[in-house]
């Protein structure tokens, strides 16, 4: 929002100072139907639920998350009118780009593209899979917490009593835990895999619709949001010359939030989550603890090698790795991603 926001600052209206969650579009509305906390669990935990839920709210049912062509026929046809008044409620309607955030309509966007026919451009806002599931992360560590500090090159003999519970700690039992380790970690990419898999397929029916990465987009909002806006045929404003940018800011109402963001957020998850994955390699490839030998249904190795070889193909169509984890690199050709 803040990046379109500097591209066009007088063009753009951005939902702000709504009272509601993140000011995301889907508290706004009562059109469609969402769960709040599960909405919130799956983007935060990176899709990690997503199969799971189709199964148990098939597509064209009200609890399903996805919803296209066929669930926007049911809303019509007060469906788009009802859902724009509710939305303009927080837009300034004589700008002419209005702009909704609502992560999961990552999923939506068929629905959505059928209900503003013509009019609606997508803006899909991807991070690192790693990166957008820290929730997820806190609790798969702690399968190997009792682990950390623990074998020959960890700083104490296996055989030890554990941090937590009661009982030696075995070569086995470290072994064990890395495993599950590694079945969630693979569950998380999987999962984000698939979601945004699921979206470049929804995106063949759409008529305007982009990916934009995180990370280079915090470092640089404003020529991100100016190459958006060329990519869906809205020219950026032109800036006028010797423009003061404090009051640019304070018209927009963002300088604020602006001075707060550090690009370096972005991947400020690794600060804590960093030394974690290099404790989860340094226990994997202590003798005895190996996971090496346990393999998964894809046929590779519960280790960090083989998440890497089952994932890394998958990751770099959008320019991510985990190789290399803060490598950002040019997407395939062909990609949606323009920033």
């Amino acid at each position: 929002r803040l990046a379109l926001a500097e591209a066009a600052p007088a063009r753009v209206s951005v939902h702000k100072d709504t009272h509601h969650i993140q000011d995301e579009g889907k508290y706004m509305q009562t059109v469609y139907k969402f769960n709040p906390q599960l909405d919130a669990k799956i983007w935060h935990c990176a899709f990690v639920e997503s199969q799971r839920d189709e199964e148990k709210h098939p597509l064209h049912t009200p609890g399903a998350l996805r919803r296209d062509e066929v669930d926007a026929q049911v809303s019509a046809p007060r469906g788009s009118t009802l859902l724009f008044s509710q939305w303009a409620r927080f837009w300034k309607l004589h700008r002419p780009i209005l702009v909704e955030k609502t992560p999961m309509n990552l999923l939506r966007t068929r629905y959505l593209d059928a209900l503003f026919p013509e009019v609606a451009s997508f803006v899909v806002v991807i991070r690192h899979p790693l990166g957008c599931c820290t929730m997820q992360l806190r609790t798969v560590f702690k399968l190997i917490e009792p682990f950390r500090g623990l074998g020959g090159t960890m700083g104490m003999a296996f055989g030890a009593a554990p941090r937590y519970g009661a009982g030696p700690v075995t070569a086995r039992a470290a072994g064990h835990a890395v495993q599950l380790v590694y079945k969630r970690l693979h569950s998380i990419v999987r999962a984000w895999v698939d979601m945004h898999a699921q979206f470049e397929r929804d995106a063949a029916h759409l008529a305007r619709a982009v990916i934009v990465r995180f990370e280079p987009l915090l470092a640089r909002k404003e020529e991100a949001g100016r190459i958006v806006l060329q990519r869906l045929g809205m020219a950026p404003d032109e800036p006028p010359a010797g423009r003061n940018m404090r009051a640019r800011g304070r018209r927009l109402n963002i300088d604020k939030v602006a001075r707060g963001i550090d690009p370096s957020f972005a991947w400020s998850w690794l600060d804590t989550y960093g030394p974690l994955l290099e404790q989860l390699r340094a226990l994997e490839g202590e003798p005895g603890a190996a996971a090496g030998h346990a393999r998964d249904a894809a046929n590779e190795p519960l280790s960090w090698e083989g998440l890497v070889r089952r994932h890394e193909a998958d990751l770099s169509r959008y320019g991510y790795s985990l190789q290399n984890i803060t490598r950002i690199a040019l997407p395939w050709e062909g990609s949606r991603v323009v920033f």
